[in-house]
């Protein structure tokens, strides 16, 4: 519906602020929504006013928004205000409007519906924190039982995990514990049966007499010699007697011993067959078998050593394990020891060594 009313700024090309003169209300209206005025419009009397309220302390506001909304009520509700003028020389210099339905001071009543708004809206505010803050506490709690049982639940799966854990623990160690037992039975039985095998630790070695000078030895083989390694033992009536009946003993008991061939391992003794003589002789395996199937060997009584195929190895047995007095040994002075060994045992029939000592687990001997 049209209204009468004054330009107050041109806000843009488009728009335009402009004062409603019979309501005192300022809008903001399209450029092309403005008509001209005829003298009938002009020459109508303009009945609002601004005036300032004398009795409202502006200080007293502290939002004006308040004010505004009440004044918008009062308005709507078509409120008849009068107007006191108390002796001031410009009558709209300030003037005291009173409510006529209550008879109260417009600003008085302002002030109170200001002064009320804000008790309510800060109750509110109080109401709506303290709901918060209970929300908050409610959630917490909820969350902290919420997380009390989580934990409970876990330490309840963790302990029953650690009870299964142990009572699998304690299963294992009872198959483990049967597994022993029965494996101790059965090494038990084999033992029974099977004899147990010797390595070159078992052998019972006679030592030879390490710090003694001008020892006589007998050699008993120097097929390595030109690497400074011969093998000895001691040259007197004992060894010779041992000798003597060394053969006959171990190929008597080698014969006795069953089989079609025996796969010694690594380190381990056994009775060998020497090819040049077909005799039996105590060995120690010294490789696995080759492509052939043979095995390389060391004649302990002798030194020397040889390839043998496993049909001619038996199976070290404990008759056979007696003293053994060969030593492989070191030379020292290699050059001067050669020339000397060969002299001596050109026209001794043995070898003196001057010295005797210990090169770790082997004799070094001196010329």
């Amino acid at each position: 519906m049209p209204y009468r009313a004054r330009v107050l700024k041109v806000i843009s090309a488009n728009a335009v602020e402009v004062l409603d003169l019979d309501n005192g209300s300022i809008k903001t209206v399209p450029a092309d929504k403005l008509y001209g005025a005829n003298g009938f419009i002009r020459n109508l009397p303009v009945y609002p006013m601004k005036v300032k309220i004398r009795d409202l302390d502006p200080t007293a506001v502290k939002n004006p928004e308040l004010i505004i909304e009440q004044l918008q009520d009062l308005r709507s509700a078509k409120r008849l205000l009068k107007q006191l003028f108390e002796s001031k020389s410009y009558m709209y210099d300030g003037v005291k409007l009173i409510d006529l339905n209550m008879n109260r001071s417009l600003g008085a009543l302002l002030l109170e519906n200001h002064d009320k708004k804000l008790n309510e809206a800060a109750e509110a505010e109080r109401k709506k924190a303290e709901a918060e803050k209970l929300k908050r506490e409610q959630e917490e709690e909820a969350a902290r039982q919420a997380k009390a049982e989580a934990e409970r639940k876990k330490r309840e799966q963790e302990t029953e995990i650690e009870r299964v854990k142990a009572e699998q623990e304690r299963m294992e160690a009872e198959k483990r514990k049967l597994a022993e037992e029965q494996a101790k039975a059965a090494a038990a039985a084999a033992a029974a049966v099977t004899p147990t095998k010797l390595t070159y630790n078992d052998l019972k070695l006679v030592k030879l007499p390490a710090g003694t000078p001008n020892v006589k030895l007998s050699i008993l083989d120097d097929s390595d010699v030109g690497r400074g390694i011969i093998t000895v033992c001691v040259f007197d009536e004992e060894n010779a007697a041992h000798y003597d009946k060394l053969d006959t003993t171990v190929n008597k008991i080698a014969a006795t011993i069953g089989g079609d061939g025996y796969d010694p391992e690594v380190d381990e003794l056994c009775v060998a067959i020497y090819d040049a003589d077909k005799r039996w002789y105590r060995a120690l395996c010294l490789t696995p078998p080759d492509g052939a199937g043979a095995f390389m060997v060391q004649f302990v009584d002798y030194g020397n050593v040889a390839t043998v195929k496993r049909a001619a190895i038996r199976a070290m047995t404990p008759e056979l394990n007696f003293s053994c007095t060969a030593h492989t040994c070191k030379l020292k002075d290699l050059e001067s020891a050669k020339g000397k060994l060969g002299q001596q045992q050109q026209q001794q029939g043995y070898v003196v060594a001057a010295e005797i000592a210990m090169d770790g687990d082997v004799y070094l001997l001196k010329f």
